[in-house]
């Protein structure tokens, strides 16, 4: 166990706030978001920060994510 000490930054085009100095960012997904644009996401950039990943959980049945993931 080894507890990190983070510097959070607020970063307005994505509105959220967001680790310094990390090699890769990602989302966190749930069905509170209505449709996404991964074409938007993917394209999401500030400074030197883009959203490489994202967490989507998967485990509430097939038809309700089937709905929301439009490859």
């Amino acid at each position: 166990y080894m507890k990190l000490k983070l510097t959070l930054f607020f970063y307005n085009d994505f509105g959220i706030a967001i680790p310094d100095k990390f090699l890769i960012y990602g989302i966190d997904v749930s069905s509170y978001q209505e449709k996404i644009d991964w074409s938007k996401v993917k394209a999401m950039q500030s400074k030197n920060v883009s959203i490489n990943f994202a967490f989507i959980k998967s485990n509430r049945g097939l038809e309700q994510y089937r709905r929301k993931l439009q490859l």
